[in-house]
């Protein structure tokens, strides 16, 4: 509920770090009632996603 306690690089680079130790992260990521992310939290997810894309299968 309400703001991010991270700005988007701290949440990268712990994701990052984690993951360079072969750790996986998951991020609790608040859902309004209808069922929406709010703008800040939707802007962390792209920010991570843009960090860690998919590779091709």
């Amino acid at each position: 509920m309400g703001t991010p306690r991270f700005i988007a690089d701290q949440v990268i680079e712990y994701t990052k770090k984690i993951r360079d130790f072969g750790g996986s992260v998951t991020w609790d990521v608040p859902v309004e009632l209808d069922g929406t992310i709010t703008d800040p939290f939707m802007e962390q997810l792209t920010a991570l996603g843009k960090a860690f894309p998919r590779s091709a299968a």
